[in-house]
C-alpha cells in the first residue's frame, strides 16, 4: 500500500500533483491512498500529532510519500516508530527556503535534514536537488518531475491588435504580482495595446486590488477570481506572465504550453529554466533574457517591492524586453515545440516505481 501524505488547506499545487500521482499509481495497478494532514487539526502541532495517530495504524511495510515540509516533520515520528519505507519530497528550492528562514527555524530544519540525510529524498526540480545536496550533504537524492500529461491543444494563430496577458497564481508576495502590474502600466502608458487578467486568490488579494486602484489601472488590469476551469482560463488570454522570485516546478508553465500560450517568466529558482530551456544548465541564470520555443526567460528579480509607486532602474530594464515579447506574441513567432516525454505518466511512474523497488530491497 502506498500512502501519499500532503498538507493542503485548499486546492493548490501540492494537492493537485498529489492527486494526480495517486491516480497514476492506481492506474498502474497499485493500492494508493491520499492523506491530507490538514483534516486532522487546526494548528501545526495538533495536525502533526493527530496525523501521526492515524498513520501509525498502517502497516510498517507500507510506502509513505511525504509531500513537502509539514509531512516530512511527521515522517520523523514515523521513523522513530521504525517505519522504514519513507520517501520525502521537496517542492521548492530548499536552499533559498532555508536561507530565508529565521534562526530558530533554521535550527529546526538543520535537525530535520540531518535525521533524513541518508533517506530517500525526491526533488521536483533538478536545480533544487543540486543546490540542496551540496548544502545539506544529502546522500540519496533524485529528481522526479511532477506528472503532467501535455496534450497540445491547437489554437487559432492570427495577428493580434491587442494582446491579453494572463497571470495565474496564488496571491502571495513571492509571486511578485505587483511588479507585473507596474510593468503592464508602463507599457500601456507608452501606447502598447495590452491588458492583464489576473486569476487566483490569497492573502494579498485585498492589497493587490487596492494597488491596482491606486495605480489607476482598473480599465486594463482585471481580477478574474479563482477558478478550476483550466481550459477557460488559458483560452481567455494570449500569453502567460510571471515575475515570481521563487518556484518549485511551476505547473502554470506546463499548462500554458499545453494550451499553446507563450510564457514570459523570470529565470528564478527553481524550475522555469528546466521547463523552458531544458537543455541548458539550470544553475546558470540569464542577465537579460533568452528567447525559447515557448517564450522568454528573463533576468531574475533581485529585490521584492510589492507595492512600489514606480519602477526602479533595474525593473525598467524589463520594459524593452517585455515590448519585444509582446511583438513576438502578436506575430506568432513562437514555435511552441516542447518535449512532453519527461512529464508523461509512463516516464514519471516508471521513475517512482523504480525508486519504491529500490527502497524495499
Amino acid at each position: 500500500m502506498i500512502h501519499i501524505v500532503h498538507s493542503s488547506a485548499r486546492q493548490g499545487g501540492i494537492k493537485t500533483v498529489s492527486t494526480i500521482l495517486n491516480e497514476g499509481f492506481i492506474e498502474n495497478g497499485h493500492e494508493s491512498t491520499l492523506f491530507n494532514m490538514n483534516e486532522y487539526g487546526n494548528s501545526f502541532f495538533a495536525t502533526v500529532k493527530n496525523s501521526f495517530k492515524e498513520l501509525k495504524k498502517q502497516d510498517k511495510n507500507d510506502i509513505f510519500i511525504l509531500q513537502h515540509i509539514d509531512p516530512i516533520v511527521l515522517g520523523i515520528l514515523l521513523l522513530l516508530k521504525k517505519y522504514k519505507n519513507i520517501i520525502n519530497v521537496i517542492h521548492i528550492d530548499l536552499q533559498i527556503y532555508y536561507k530565508s528562514a529565521s534562526l530558530i527555524k533554521k535550527l529546526i530544519l538543520r535537525i530535520i535534514f540531518f535525521l533524513i540525510r541518508n533517506k530517500a529524498l525526491v526533488f521536483v526540480s533538478r536545480e533544487s536537488e543540486l543546490k540542496a545536496k551540496k548544502l545539506f550533504r544529502f546522500t540519496s537524492t533524485t529528481t522526479i518531475y511532477n506528472l503532467f500529461e501535455i496534450n497540445k491543444i491547437e489554437t487559432e494563430k492570427k495577428s493580434k491588435a491587442n494582446v491579453v496577458l494572463g497571470s495565474v497564481s496564488r496571491f502571495v508576495n513571492i509571486k511578485n504580482i505587483g511588479l507585473a502590474i507596474r510593468t503592464i502600466k508602463a507599457l500601456y502608458e507608452q501606447g502598447t495595446a495590452i491588458s492583464l487578467k489576473i486569476y487566483g486568490s490569497g492573502a494579498e488579494e485585498i492589497a493587490l486590488k487596492e494597488y491596482v486602484k491606486k495605480m489607476n489601472c482598473e480599465d486594463y488590469i482585471i481580477f478574474m477570481g479563482e477558478s478550476d476551469k483550466i481550459k477557460e482560463i488559458y483560452n481567455s488570454f494570449d500569453a502567460l506572465i510571471s515575475f515570481s522570485i521563487l518556484e518549485g516546478l511551476p505547473t502554470v508553465i506546463l499548462e500554458s504550453i499545453s494550451y499553446g500560450k507563450p510564457v514570459f517568466h523570470t529565470d528564478c529558482t527553481s524550475g522555469p529554466r528546466e521547463l523552458m530551456a531544458p537543455s541548458s544548465d539550470p544553475l546558470i541564470k540569464t542577465s537579460s533574457y533568452e528567447k525559447t520555443n515557448t517564450g522568454y526567460l528573463v533576468k531574475p528579480v533581485t529585490e521584492l517591492r510589492p507595492y512600489a509607486k514606480e519602477l526602479n532602474n533595474y525593473e525598467k530594464e524589463y520594459i524593452p524586453i517585455f515590448s519585444d515579447f509582446i511583438e513576438d506574441v502578436k506575430n506568432n513567432r513562437f514555435s511552441m515545440q516542447f518535449d512532453a516525454k519527461p512529464f508523461s505518466q509512463k516516464t514519471i511512474m516508471d521513475k517512482w516505481l523504480e525508486l519504491i523497488k529500490e527502497l524495499q530491497k
